[in-house]
Order: structure tokens, then C-alpha cells, then sequence
């Protein structure tokens, strides 16, 4: 074995000789630039980016991440300063670049803050308050709207690119691309490849915006609005909020989301005998806590909730989540790493790994307050973020990975919005009128496991079919291949699961089925031992047991 100095000595020739070239990219540096145009535009996931290119996960983000550097994208493009670098990637969070956000909308290729996704969606936003948005911006004279969606946000933000293209037209708003700047774009400028318009002018003409703000991060960016007035004929860029969740108080929105509890109710009664997590609300609380901890543990993950008031509870390994909450919803829930850090202690892994509370990924926002808020350092985004989605069909809880929002035991699809907390029964589901004893018709469309192959069934896919009696004939590979289309007797509906199951055999030899139906356990039955196999004894039964019509029949279809 070759030692690994060695190796590179060994490396750092065979370079010299230029022999040693490294492994071909997987995609050219004009095949990079399409990727990293089509996530800009916030239309495409990561998911589907590896579907369209055909490319390892890692090969997306090292792209994606390399433009975040050198935003042209060409090989003689001039190196950012370091500080800009920093700043740039700020703006585009190692996060988002990871896809560790799947909920995320996107604007210009920069993610929308959680909070304000959460406030569109529950009607929370627009917040048009005039008298408050005078109140929070005293310099504004000219009435301004809010935009209402994510459609309207890029198309007022989408000027934002060719705008910056004369330089007379940048230089009068005070616009400039920080991706082509040799320094770091500042106030009273703004940086059109970190900002999107959240509000416009209301009246033609007035030419007045309020723009979040990416330089200071993307995930709750800083708040800024156009200032005509301070200096006449001349826009200056102004700060109206370090954040946009500050900017979202002052104008009196709140959709902090609460996460019930949705696991087993029989958990509930640990409640009374254990009581609560202990809170943390400093260094030294954190200090004091793990001291009391066994050492062996204090490198372990322990239980971790947000509560109601945003207060970090933590609770030994294997504590349960509704526990450590006292039984009360949580902003947060998963498991929770520290590591020494100088003198204190330090977040090392976090992630939202809790069943009894399945909250979302987003939901970092209150740890990340909770964490702050006590002055304990933290990675930022959870280490190991968690989707969970409960299916509408049979009632199971899911995880969702890579995107793949179908169901792991009946591959129907699941919600894009969370709904843990939705009944773990299975949905009724129409019959449209097929019943027990139906002679219907279908095509095989998957094998399905645990549940056979499925059957869509000709004119009516309300339920899915599964075969459970295959044919007497014949590999049952070939009965029942996918694309190929049979006919079964429905043998079995189960309402609460939701399932049909039907029988190919039935068909293949309706007579025999019927005499095999007729068979009560008890039943005596006299023949001849015809074969012995490893799951069966097969028999020929006598003329008097099967009756006239299966007695008149080849014999090999008798001893079943």
C-alpha cells in the first residue's frame, strides 16, 4: 500500500510531466452555464436538474457553488476579492445550494425567507398598511403596494438585469451588479443580483420600491426601500429593517407556525410522570445542563423542542418529543449534537427527527431565534433536515427523500403542503359500483410490493387493484407482466384500506374455481397422492368428489 505522502509526491509528478490531468468533468463549461441559468430562474429543483442532466447530486452543487464564486461563468473572468466571495455565498446559502430547503420558492434564483412564503400562504400577505408603512418609513411621500405572489415579485423584479445594462439609467436608480464589480456593492446602492421587489409603486410614474435586501444572508435578508426625497433628483437605497421578519413584525404579521402533536396518544401519559424539558436560555444554562449529563452522553444526541415562547428545552437521548414539550405544540422538535467550543459548548449536528411533532425544515427559523436569542453557536440550517408527509390514501407517515413525493407503501403521491397532522386512517374511496363476483378488466401498470402487482382497471382507477390469485398456468412473471392487459374476478374489497384485490385463477378455470369456492374446511375428499412438492401435496381427486363436469376434464387439471 502506498503511503499517502507518497501518493502525492507521486501526484505532484506525474503533473509536473503533464501526464496527470485529473478525471473529465462530467459536464463541459458550456453545459455548466445551463444548469445554473435554469435554477436561477427558481423554476427548477435540484431533483429535476439531475433528471435533465443526468448528473450525480454533487456534480449540481459543485456547479452551482462555482457560480455563486465566479457568477460568469468563464474561465478568464476576473477573480472575486475574498470579501465579495463571502458575500456572494451568503447570499446564496450553502443551504439552498444543497437543496436542503425543498420548500423553498425561488425569485431570480434567490430564495424567498420562509416567513414570507408562510404569510402568502395563509393570507397574511399582503399586509397593506399604509399609516404602518409611513410609520416604518418616514422619508416615503409616494404611496407604495405590496406584491401580492411570487408571479408578481418576478415580474417587477425581472427589470431589475437590463436596467443595470445603461449605464446612465443604473447610475440615476443607484443599480450595479455586484457579480461584475471588482468591490463590494454598498448603500446607498443596491445590488441587482441580490435584491427582489416585494413593492412597487401604486401610482405610474412614481418610480419607488421596497426590495429585499440579500447582502446581509438569504435566509431572512435585510429590508430596503428607494429614497427620491432625502436627496432630490437623485436615488439613494435606505434601510427600512435588518430583516425581513423584522420588517414582517413592525407591519404586524404573525404566522409562526405551531406544530401539534400527531403521535401515538398512548405516549401522552409519560407526560404527567416526567414532566418538561428544561429550558435554555443562556450558555451557562447549556453549561450547567450537560454538566449534569453522563459524560458519555454529553457527545450524544439529545431530545430538543421549541416551545410556544421560542425557548430552547432540551431532554436526555430517547426522550419523547411530547415529553420534553409538557404536551403542548412546538415551533421545532428533532435531536440536537453539542461539542466543546473554548469555554462553552456549540451546536455540531441538529435535525428535525421528531414523529410525535413531523415538523418541517423551515421551522429552523425558531431554533435558529431560540439559539440566538442564548447566545449558543449553531451551523445555521439543520445537518439533517427531514420532510415528513403523511399519505392521503392509506393514512401512512412518510418520509419524503430526494424529492420523491410518493407514498413508500402504496406509491400514491403526496401533498406538497405538510399535513402530518391529517387522520392516519385511509381515505374512503368510491367503488363506482364494482362489487365481489365482477369479472372486470385491466392493465398490469407495477408490481407493488407488499401489496402484488397492481391492476389499472379499465374505466374506473377510483381504487387500486392488486392480483392475489394468480393463474394455475404458466410463470407468474408472464400473467403478469407490466404493460399486459388481463381479466380477473374481484374477489375481495377492503373499503378501509382502500384496495380491490381480484383473482387471475378465477378466470383461467371458472369451473374450477367455482368447485374450489364450494369447499367448506371439514370437507372430506378422497383421490390419488399425484406429486409432492417442497410448498404442496397435489392430488387427483376421485369423479365423485369433483363431480361429473371436472371428471370428463384432463386429470392435470384436477389435482390442484
Amino acid at each position: 500500500m502506498v503511503s499517502g505522502e507518497a501518493a502525492v509526491e507521486g501526484m505532484a509528478i506525474t503533473r509536473s510531466r503533464g501526464k496527470l490531468k485529473g478525471r473529465t468533468p462530467k459536464l463541459t463549461a458550456r453545459q455548466q452555464a445551463e444548469p445554473v441559468q435554469m435554477h436561477a430562474t427558481g423554476d427548477y429543483t435540484i431533483a429535476e436538474l439531475l433528471e435533465v442532466f443526468s448528473v450525480g447530486r454533487a456534480t449540481v452543487y459543485r456547479v452551482l457553488e462555482c457560480a455563486a464564486i465566479n457568477p460568469t461563468g468563464t474561465a478568464d473572468a476576473p477573480t472575486l476579492p475574498d470579501h465579495r466571495k463571502r458575500a456572494f455565498l451568503n447570499g446564496l446559502d450553502r443551504g439552498s445550494l444543497c437543496g436542503m430547503h425543498p420548500s423553498r420558492v425561488y425569485v431570480r434564483g434567490l430564495p424567498l425567507p420562509v416567513l414570507l412564503i408562510e404569510a402568502m400562504a395563509s393570507g397574511a400577505w399582503p399586509a397593506q398598511d399604509d399609516m404602518r408603512l409611513r410609520e416604518i418609513m418616514p422619508w416615503f411621500e409616494d404611496p407604495l403596494d405590496l406584491l401580492a405572489d411570487v408571479h408578481e415579485m418576478r415580474r417587477e423584479s425581472a427589470p431589475l438585469d437590463w436596467m443595470t445594462e445603461d449605464s446612465a439609467t443604473a447610475d440615476f436608480f443607484r443599480l450595479a451588479r455586484g457579480s461584475r464589480a471588482g468591490d463590494l456593492v454598498e448603500l446607498p446602492w443596491l445590488d441587482a443580483d441580490l435584491a427582489v421587489l416585494i413593492g412597487v409603486n401604486r401610482n405610474p410614474g412614481d418610480d419607488v420600491a421596497l426590495a429585499l435586501d440579500y447582502r446581509t444572508g438569504s435566509d431572512d435578508p435585510s429590508v430596503v426601500a428607494s429614497d427620491w426625497w432625502t436627496e432630490p433628483h437623485q436615488c439613494a437605497w435606505r434601510i427600512v429593517a435588518p430583516t425581513f421578519s423584522a420588517f414582517a413584525a413592525a407591519l404586524g404579521v404573525d404566522v409562526r407556525r405551531r406544530y401539534p402533536y400527531v403521535g401515538p396518544e398512548e405516549i401522552r401519559v409519560q407526560i404527567r410522570s416526567q414532566g418538561r424539558g428544561h429550558p435554555i436560555t443562556s450558555s451557562t444554562d447549556l453549561a450547567e445542563w450537560l454538566a449534569r449529563q453522563a459524560s458519555s452522553e454529553r457527545g450524544e444526541p439529545f431530545t430538543f423542542v421549541i416551545d410556544e415562547s421560542t425557548t430552547l428545552r432540551l431532554a436526555p437521548r430517547r426522550s419523547e418529543h411530547v415529553v420534553c414539550a409538557g404536551g403542548a405544540p412546538v415551533q421545532s422538535a428533532g435531536e440536537i449534537t453539542f461539542e466543546p467550543d473554548g469555554d462553552g459548548w456549540r451546536v455540531s449536528e441538529i435535525s428535525n427527527q421528531s414523529t410525535g411533532y413531523c415538523p418541517e425544515p423551515d421551522s429552523y427559523a425558531a431554533v435558529q431565534a431560540a439559539l440566538d436569542t442564548a447566545g449558543i453557536e449553531h451551523p445555521g440550517r439543520f445537518t439533517v433536515p427531514i420532510v415528513f408527509r403523511r399519505c392521503g390514501s392509506c393514512g401512512q407517515l412518510n418520509i419524503v427523500k430526494d424529492d420523491h413525493y410518493f407514498c413508500a407503501m402504496c406509491d400514491e403521491s403526496l401533498p406538497a403542503a405538510w399535513n402530518a397532522d391529517a387522520s392516519g386512517e385511509p381515505a374512503p374511496r368510491p367503488r363506482n359500483g364494482t362489487a365481489v363476483g365482477d369479472i372486470v378488466s385491466g392493465t398490469v401498470v407495477a408490481d407493488e410490493r407488499p401489496f402484488g402487482p397492481r391492476i389499472r382497471l379499465d374505466g374506473d382507477a377510483s381504487m387500486p387493484a392488486h392480483i392475489r390469485d394468480f393463474p394455475w398456468k404458466g410463470k407468474r412473471s408472464d400473467a403478469v407482466r407490466i404493460g399486459r392487459h388481463v381479466t380477473a374476478e374481484v374477489v375481495s374489497i377492503d373499503d378501509a384500506a382502500g384496495r380491490i384485490w381480484l383473482s387471475l385463477a378465477a378466470t383461467e378455470d371458472s369451473e374450477l374455481w367455482r368447485y374450489l369456492k364450494g369447499l367448506r374446511a371439514g370437507d372430506v375428499l378422497t383421490g390419488t397422492v399425484a406429486d409432492i412438492r417442497s410448498l404442496a401435496i397435489c392430488t387427483d381427486v376421485t369423479a365423485e368428489a369433483v363431480g361429473p363436469a371436472l371428471a370428463k376434464q384432463d386429470p392435470a387439471r384436477r389435482h390442484r
